[in-house]
């Protein structure tokens, strides 16, 4: 039986082969339907590509447009420019190289009327008490009539100043002078009966609500620190200079914010600040002291003010900026106790003092740079305070010594070296 149906089997397909070897399939040769690519919704007065792609013998491909609508590059070709009218409406944008084509249908929508502030490219955004600036409104469709422009209680929650009569640019473009009075905070003004013209569609908006200029009636604060409080003179100090908000340049004309170093016997410089590339809020300088004198050092800020307008009034500083040229006067004693000796050293200001012990033998330290870089038999310094002398005990092996002292104080000023012998037992 299984036999049968598999002789049955190559039968029927044998006479499929043949049968399809008889049938000729014809070659399709078109028309074909053309793939366009390009937006199918556009606003009025748009202007977009079309393309049917990169394809053989483009310029055989002719393109016509009806509507609200024409072609701005050409005819023919893979692609061109349509630039739509100032008109909703249908647009239908059609291809042929006379057996192949498309039609396009692309839709001219409404346009809200939306609207959007823009404030006196100038300026900073922001007004202090008094001052007035141009606040410009922007629709996103020509309007049919002007709309109206409140401002008032019922509207904003922080009232301040006034709004001046709505002036018109254009359909889409207006104007109004603001002028900020008490307080601080940002007040709203209310547009109403906003109707886009006929052609953009007529859309209507009952009310938006728009952002007048910040008001800002708090001057900026200044926050001084120093990387050294005591200094010398050539010392190398970084000055920095935190506000409470961003600031800027006084006189336009001036586009920078300066300090001013004076007084304390140096010589009087005035240089500009430098923002900070991490913090915005942070400026600094590196001043180095050039005078011999002593006392606290004048710093100073000018042409500084917030973007209000409100002047730099504040300035409060982490610690005076203290000049000292004097040197300090540094005393000595090296007693011997048994095998070792007493050091005892005192200074006629807050100092760091240093001791170094040497052979008698060996020649004496020229200059603090020399003493500094010697450790001798024996080296150390002690804190002192200006009121108690400090004391060490060193051991020591018998010999004759010389115990040298050095003194230097907090701006960083060496004493002459002072020296006592020492022997031990």
């Amino acid at each position: 039986m299984k036999n049968r149906i598999y002789i049955a089997f190559i039968f029927l397909l044998t006479a499929f082969a043949v049968s399809c070897e008889d049938y000729e399939m014809d070659e399709f040769t078109g028309p074909y339907r053309l793939n366009l690519a390009g937006p199918e919704h556009v606003a009025p007065g748009d202007e977009e590509e079309y393309t049917i792609g990169d394809i053989a013998n483009p310029e055989s491909y002719n393109w016509t447009v009806t509507g609200p609508a024409t072609i701005t590059s050409g005819t023919t070709g893979n692609t061109v420019t349509v630039a739509f009218q100032e008109q909703v409406g249908d647009v239908t944008l059609s291809v042929t190289n006379g057996r192949d084509s498309r039609d396009y249908h692309i839709t001219v929508e409404n346009v809200e009327p939306a609207v959007s502030t823009s404030y006196n490219p100038a300026g900073y955004g922001a007004l202090m008490s008094g001052a007035s600036d141009t606040v410009f409104f922007s629709f996103d469709a020509p309007l049919a009539k002007d709309p109206d422009l409140l401002m008032n209680e019922d509207i904003s929650e922080f009232m301040s100043g006034s709004l001046g009569e709505l002036i018109k640019v254009d359909a889409q473009n207006y104007y109004a002078i603001y002028t900020a009075g008490e307080g601080n905070g940002t007040p709203q003004a209310m547009f109403r009966n906003i109707i886009a013209a006929s052609t953009y569609g007529s859309d209507t908006l009952d009310s938006v609500m728009v952002q007048l200029y910040r008001v800002d009636n708090i001057a900026p604060v200044a926050d001084v620190s120093y990387s050294e409080q005591l200094v010398n003179d050539s010392t190398v100090v970084t000055v920095t200079v935190t506000f409470s908000e961003a600031v800027t340049f006084a006189n336009r004309a001036d586009s920078a914010l300066y300090v001013t170093f004076s007084g304390a016997g140096v010589e009087t410089e005035r240089d500009t600040l430098v923002q900070s590339s991490d913090d915005p809020l942070v400026y600094t300088y590196e001043y180095t002291v050039n005078g011999e004198g002593n006392g606290t050092v004048d710093v100073e800020f000018e042409n500084i003010m917030d973007q209000a307008g409100n002047p730099l009034t504040i300035v409060n500083y982490e610690s005076e900026l203290m000049v000292d040229n004097f040197r300090p006067v540094v005393l000595g004693t090296a007693m011997a106790n048994g095998s070792s000796a007493i050091i005892s050293i005192s200074a006629n200001e807050a100092a760091t003092g240093m001791y170094l012990i040497l052979d008698s033998e060996e020649d004496a330290p020229e200059d603090a740079e020399a003493f500094m870089e010697m450790s001798g038999v024996a080296s150390g310094s002690l804190e002192l305070n200006a009121i108690t002398p400090k004391r060490t005990t060193v051991g020591l092996t018998s010999g004759e010594y010389v115990v040298y002292f050095l003194a230097q104080d907090r701006a960083g000023n060496y004493s002459t070296i002072q020296d006592t012998s020492l022997t031990i037992q």
